[in-house]
């Protein structure tokens, strides 16, 4: 999604997956129990007797997180290979990273990914519109999975919502819960059930939907960035929309308690302002 390629260690996983290459940095299960450690600490204390316990609702957690990063992926992967690239596929702290690899028939000569080429700077071999094709397939298929997830819960006649012990509690899909009938059905009643849906649909339709801001090195950063080089606009106006809606998607984090989301938009915000330096040899 964003930043470099981290080193491999001796603990990462490797797999296969679609023909694809799939290594999983052992930083990953690190990272991402820290981020749900919250989350499932106050699912455990409000379900009870009735919790399955942290740990395992952090494993949990952990594997819903890596399949919904693994299929985003895995639609970046799938369009590279569309336009005749291989691809590689990183799970790590900062989430994942689809690498695309020239077709070869003796060997793969790793290129640089339009997600790790330093300042936004694409893989010029392909087009702008085939490059947001590219940027577009990680999200939307991730979204498209948890689509289809929501509507064979709508078949069977659930809602999204648990009723227990006299309390309803809501998968948190933020404003997809506004959507006329989405949480009308029968309640859900095993709290696993509940657990497991909140656990993939929560990073699988936020997180891509987040990650369709037009923030660089965002996937809707990358977009927009091609979107200005294809009208010829400067490159820094990227950059400074990217400053700006992250500062505000940062400022939205912390007044909601949201400490995570603030501080990794603030990060970004500083990252777009210390590129546009890059770009304009002085500062603003």
């Amino acid at each position: 999604m964003l930043l470099q390629e981290p080193a491999s260690t001796p603990y990462d996983l490797h797999f296969n997956c679609l023909g694809f290459r799939v290594r999983v940095s052992a930083w990953f299960w690190v990272a991402i129990s820290l981020l749900g450690y919250s989350n499932v600490q106050s699912l455990d204390r409000h379900f009870g007797a009735a919790s399955p316990g942290m740990l395992p609702m952090l494993l949990l957690w952990a594997l819903c997180v890596l399949l919904s990063i693994l299929i985003h992926e895995l639609g970046h992967a799938l369009a590279f290979r569309k336009y005749g690239m291989d691809a590689s596929i990183v799970l790590y702290h900062f989430g994942g990273l689809a690498i695309p690899e020239s077709r070869s028939s003796s060997s793969y000569d790793v290129e640089s990914s339009f997600a790790q080429n330093q300042y936004g700077s694409s893989n010029r071999s392909l087009s702008n519109t085939q490059q947001i094709i590219i940027s577009l397939a990680g999200p939307l298929l991730q979204l498209a999975v948890a689509v289809v997830v929501m509507i064979a819960v709508k078949l069977a006649g659930y809602g999204f919502q648990l009723s227990l012990d006299g309390f309803v509690y809501t998968i948190p899909l933020g404003p997809i819960n506004l959507i006329p009938g989405l949480i009308d059905g029968a309640m859900l009643t095993s709290p696993g059930l509940y657990i497991l849906l909140d656990f993939f649909l929560v990073p699988s339709v936020l997180w891509a939907l987040l990650n369709l801001l037009p923030i660089w090195p965002l996937d809707g950063g990358q977009i927009t960035s091609e979107v200005m080089d294809m009208r010829r606009v400067p490159k820094t106006m990227a950059f400074q929309l990217s400053m700006i809606v992250a500062g505000c998607v940062a400022a939205y984090g912390f007044y909601n308690e949201s400490t995570y989301m603030g501080v990794m938009f603030l990060m970004l915000a500083l990252m777009n302002y210390q590129v546009m330096q890059q770009f304009t040899r002085h500062r603003y």
